[in-house]
């Protein structure tokens, strides 16, 4: 029997009818939940600082500048040519900057303007080998992946995957192409922007040493092998993930950060994939170690870029950059001690849900305190020296941390042959 096109067209109507329905039907449910979590939240927190107040702190600070000071008094060698430690500092040294307010009355105007600033000395174009992988090295941020790198390997290594083996260089090659592949593209989109803050007037392409067609070809290249390497050398699920890293980095973070002060709550994402990907390479799918060591890093990364944001939001202001501690310092202060304290807290559950013994809960306090401390000294009083000490500390803090966990794994079958071994010696 035939079907007349008025009879098709209600079915494809009502078909789409029903989509929609469900469209919708999920969108209210995710707003009805992003309300409660917004709910529970506000009582949750209050709770948690009220819990943080009856810390010791106060000691831990005064201990913490006893041992600094001892270590004041040691001589220390410096060149004759290194720069003053204060980033205003260098700013004024790369860049001529002047920043103005930071010494000015406490509600008087953080800005940062550039008078009279040296042209910017175009270098030759490379053309050696050697130049090209230097400068295929800035336009990639090899520090930054470094860091991507590590934080990949250590829930692949918690998770049992075997370090000596294919799927571990595969993992390892091809998360650092993708990463170099982001932060390229985020180089060429943010060109002219380098260009006017000091901080980055030295990048290759505001110096001219690569032309951008030239760098779009190495860095699109970059994460296309490197897509490929972790598809055929893992697994599909850890290039999708490493392909939504890198999409959610050059797509969402790095445009609203013109736009809007939550770019640094957006960039926790692509921050957070890689611990994912580790975990998906080794088992094949996401369980709860990846989520606890992804959830980890997204906790981290808040207090972490906060604090960076804050010793350079003259220039970030000057650049056109909406970042929270330019538009309100305490409040990028409040926010910074909160998920502080929210960090703190899943350290506590770590044992409980990842391959990791007791021992990583008790070694990890003393790590958590100080943190917290440095928090709480940012937020009592925000300025360069606290936001300094925090950010300082938030890179050791990752480094140990990630460490201790890695020291303390336990997987099932470890626990499996101690429970054996027990058997056997009663």
């Amino acid at each position: 029997t035939r079907v007349g096109p008025t009879v098709r067209m209600r079915a494809i109507v009502a078909t789409q009818h029903r989509r929609y329905s469900t469209l919708q039907n999920a969108f209210a449910m995710g707003q009805n939940g992003i309300a409660m979590t917004g709910t529970a939240a506000k009582g949750f927190m209050p709770a948690l600082r009220s819990g943080a107040a009856t810390l010791p702190l106060d000691s831990v600070g005064k201990l913490v500048a006893v041992v600094e000071g001892a270590g004041a008094k040691l001589p220390i060698v410096r060149p004759p040519s290194s720069p003053p430690s204060d980033v205003e500092a260098k700013n004024i040294e790369n860049g001529q900057a002047t920043c103005i307010g930071e010494d000015a009355a406490k509600d008087a105007p953080q800005v940062c303007t550039v008078e009279n600033p040296p042209p910017i000395v175009r270098g030759a174009t490379a053309t050696s080998y050697g130049e090209l992988i230097d400068v295929y090295l800035k336009l990639g941020k090899i520090r930054l992946t470094s860091l991507v790198v590590f934080t990949t390997f250590v829930p692949y290594y918690m998770c049992g995957g075997p370090v000596l083996s294919m799927t571990f260089v595969a993992l390892m090659a091809g998360t650092a192409l993708q990463g170099m592949g982001a932060n390229g593209f985020n180089q060429v989109i943010e060109r002219r922007v380098d260009a006017l803050m000091p901080r980055t007037r030295r990048r290759p392409l505001v110096l001219g040493v690569v032309t951008v067609p030239h760098a779009l070809a190495a860095v699109s290249s970059a994460a296309v092998v490197g897509s490929i390497v972790l598809y055929f050398g893992t697994n599909p699920l850890a290039c999708y993930l490493g392909l939504a890293s890198l999409i959610t980095y050059v797509c969402l973070y790095t445009p609203l950060k013109r736009i809007h002060w939550s770019n640094t709550w957006v960039g926790t994402i692509p921050g957070a994939l890689p611990p994912l990907m580790g975990a998906a390479a080794a088992t094949g799918y996401l369980g709860v170690n990846a989520v606890f060591c992804g959830g980890l890093l997204a906790l981290w990364q808040i207090p972490h870029f906060l604090s960076l944001s804050y010793l350079c939001k003259n220039e970030y202001g000057s650049a056109g950059f909406q970042m929270l501690p330019s538009i309100n310092p305490q409040k990028a202060a409040d926010l910074s001690y909160d998920h502080t304290l929210l960090l703190c807290l899943w350290c506590t559950t770590v044992p409980i849900f990842v391959n990791c013994g007791w021992w990583f809960l008790v070694e990890s306090a003393l790590l958590n305190l100080l943190f917290l401390q440095r928090a709480k000294v940012y937020k009592d009083k925000p300025n360069t020296a606290s936001a300094r000490a925090l950010f300082r500390y938030s890179v050791i803090y990752l480094a140990v941390l990630l460490g201790l966990l890695m020291l303390h794994r336990r997987l099932p079958e470890d626990i499996k042959r101690e429970k054996e071994k027990a058997l056997e010696a009663k």
